[in-house]
């Protein structure tokens, strides 16, 4: 190349780079003016959501994937540091000129007067997003044609694949949409120092929902946070022994076996682990509220499963008082009879199945127990008799005149009456 063409040549090769450097700084100013964007239509759905109800905000913030939740976060946390904060929130990952508008938007925001009502009113939105379970809805699909910020994830809004079944049989493999992920997080952002009671309900809710829909992979990163904040709760204890009873269940150890054969990966434990822990966490909630009848009940339950019989006993032959459920003292007279016949006393067994049915006169549990008694002690007029009921072609039994078939419910059987009040409380702070 002649010297009289290099400089020509020189500033050829300035003007390519100053075009190929503004390709980047094109897509990144475009980026960044979705996520504000994506923010404020955020922060638009918070304050009009209706808690409870399956409205345009659900349906827009449900039609969000997962990584375009994770993805979004950046700003939502940026604009909670302002609340806090002030001018003085740090950038962290958002430019310059992000948090400049992200300052401009927090300071108009409803937000601003009542942070931590806001955060608690978010919380929700995401809890009744993931309740409904509507993210493939039709009208949930139609959003989601539309297009969204894409940045770097945030790490709050983690990747959790599940494996779906139903009786014990795998039938294939779910993701989490990151609400749960997304609502604990927001309310992190502005967590009081004293405990606040619509949290601690909130946290309720949204586990008793998590056993009532059989989620317990989002239950379990859900109860090990509450507990990290609420650590002497009875009632998130007896949940968390709740939940690793029905890990230790053969319904669920038979799906796990089932995904492992077809050279897949649970993080479930087995039977004797689930067992074990399901019993620290049943000691700890009587730890804490001694009174705690069904979790002695469960307890008992556990130590008899674990062949601890005698232990077992003592906790089950302590009766229910007149003011706990009918259900209680059902479950204590079958688990009763399950220790008494294995520590070899088939006459108090007898008796405590007995009560049972008599509790629940239309319960198979009971009168099967009672039958394998019956056999083994070659009691013909008594097999008979508890027999015949389970012959009659039209008997009308179903699953609620046996409490046996609801057990690994357990405080999913409150779910709808805690997220009622949840709602009802949150709704009152937007009046």
């Amino acid at each position: 190349m002649s010297g009289a063409s290099s400089p020509m040549w020189r500033r050829h090769l300035a003007l390519l780079i100053l075009m190929l450097c503004a390709i980047p700084l094109v897509s990144l100013r475009a980026q960044e003016s979705a996520g504000i964007a994506g923010l404020g239509r955020w922060l638009r759905a918070v304050e009009r959501h209706v808690p409870g109800e399956v409205d345009e905000s659900a349906i827009v913030v449900a039609s969000w994937y997962r990584r375009d939740l994770a993805s979004l976060f950046p700003y939502i946390r940026a604009y909670f540091d302002v609340l806090r904060l002030g001018p003085a929130a740090a950038r962290k990952t958002l430019s310059t000129e992000e948090m400049v508008a992200v300052r401009t938007i927090a300071v108009a925001s409803p937000g601003q007067r009542n942070p931590l009502g806001f955060a608690k009113r978010a919380a929700t939105l995401h809890a009744d997003i993931a309740m409904f379970g509507i993210d493939r809805s039709p009208a949930v699909m139609a959003y989601r044609k539309r297009g969204m910020v894409r940045r770097p994830p945030d790490a709050s809004i983690p990747e959790r694949t599940y494996a779906t079944g139903v009786d014990g049989q795998y039938q294939g493999d779910g993701e989490s949409e990151g609400h749960w992920d997304a609502g604990r997080t927001i309310l992190d952002f502005v967590r009081p120092e004293t405990p606040d009671p619509q949290i601690l309900l909130w946290y309720r809710a949204g586990t008793a929902t998590m056993m009532a829909h059989g989620n317990y992979v989002e239950a379990l990163p859900h109860l090990r946070h509450a507990l990290s904040i609420f650590p002497a709760d009875a009632q998130l204890l007896f949940s968390s022994g709740c939940l690793y009873e029905v890990l230790a269940s053969r319904r669920i150890q038979s799906m796990v076996r089932r995904v492992q054969a077809a050279g897949g990966q649970v993080a479930v434990e087995n039977e004797e682990g689930n067992l074990d822990r399901a019993g620290q966490w049943y000691r700890r909630a009587l730890q804490s509220d001694r009174n705690f009848t069904e979790a002695r009940i469960r307890l008992g339950r556990v130590l008899g499963e674990g062949g601890k019989s005698k232990e077992a006993v003592s906790l089950l032959r302590v009766r229910t008082t007149e003011t706990d459920p009918a259900l209680l003292a059902y479950y204590r007279a079958l688990f009763l009879g399950d220790v008494e016949d294995a520590i070899g006393d088939l006459t108090a067994a007898e008796a405590a199945y007995r009560e049972a049915s008599r509790l629940f006169p239309r319960a198979q549990s009971p009168r099967l127990s009672l039958a394998l008694l019956a056999v083994r002690t070659g009691e013909r007029q008594t097999l008979s008799s508890v027999l015949a009921p389970l012959r009659e072609k039209d008997s009308g039994v179903s699953t609620a005149d046996d409490p046996w078939w609801s057990y690994g419910l357990c405080t999913g059987r409150d779910a709808e009456p805690l997220a009622k009040e949840l709602r009802q409380a949150i709704g009152e702070l937007a009046r």
